[in-house]
């Protein structure tokens, strides 16, 4: 029992787990304040209200010109030509005798 103890109280034993905890601590404070990396889509470029087939939409354009487009309100976004969307912006008419 006594070669135990020695080894435990030894200060080689005390350093080696005193660089060991470092280690450990500088791992969790870099993994925490690392900003997390997400492969894949770029974000978008534009993102603006216009209509699209006739339908009021928002529009995201991407860094290669790529656009897709969603119904105001919902809807599932879904990629469109650029025949398809409307020069200017959309709007909506209060009056629903006018729609």
């Amino acid at each position: 029992m006594s070669t135990f103890k020695r080894i435990l109280t030894s200060r080689t034993t005390l350093a080696a787990a005193l660089v060991a905890g470092v280690a450990v601590v500088t791992a969790l404070v870099t993994l925490a304040f690392t900003p997390q990396r997400s492969e894949g889509v770029a974000p978008p470029h534009v993102a603006e209200q216009r209509s699209v087939a006739g339908v009021c939409s928002l529009v995201i354009t991407g860094y290669g010109g790529e656009l897709w487009a969603a119904p105001l309100g919902g809807g599932q976004l879904k990629r469109v030509d650029r025949d398809q969307v409307g020069v200017t912006g959309c709007r909506v008419d209060p009056d629903p005798n006018r729609r």
